[in-house]
């Protein structure tokens, strides 16, 4: 198992290295905030809580229109779980999570002007769900389906940088 992640490391590194020599590689930072959702279990309901969350991602074009990403989000946040008899809180003072995803996703641009693109994208990856506790982890599979503008300030000084609006729902 070492030795694979290994392979694919250098692997990923020489696509990296190749890929920038030919300004074909973009590192994009993602910032948001995500909303309570209730969350029903066998003995237990509860919520997650509203809070922040934060995205970095590799970026490589494939054409001119068409790219494959690489990213990881990350959200801490709180879970209290209820008991459904009686309605106290089960892990009181323990409450605290981790949420992580990571995404392959492919991405189709449709550029309308030099500096604004719309675009859609479709992922597929892992989302793990991790008590900063320690009571244990739990791994899902996820999709995503996202939808945004990508919008590129005319400035010379700002070439390299551009402005996401978008919007994904996740399972």
């Amino acid at each position: 198992m070492k030795k694979s992640v290994v392979i694919v490391f250098f692997l990923l590194t020489g696509i990296c290295i190749s890929l920038k020599a030919q300004n074909r590689i973009s590192v994009n930072a993602y910032g948001g905030y995500v909303f309570q959702n209730r969350i029903e279990l066998q003995q237990y309901y509860g919520y997650i809580l509203a809070a922040g969350q934060y995205c970095g991602s590799f970026e490589f074009a494939l054409k001119p229109n068409e790219s494959i990403e690489l990213k990881h989000l990350r959200q801490d946040k709180r879970a209290p779980l209820y008991y459904y008899s009686g309605g106290t809180q089960a892990n009181k003072g323990d409450d605290n999570i981790s949420l992580n995803y990571m995404f392959l996703e492919g991405n189709r641009y449709f550029p309308i002007h030099s500096s604004v693109k719309p675009y859609a994208g479709l992922g597929i990856g892992l989302g793990i769900a991790d008590s900063k506790d320690g009571d244990g982890s739990l791994t899902k599979f996820e999709w995503e389906c996202k939808l945004g503008i990508k919008l590129k300030p005319p400035n010379q000084y700002l070439s390299n940088c551009s402005h996401n609006f978008k919007a994904w729902p996740r399972v």
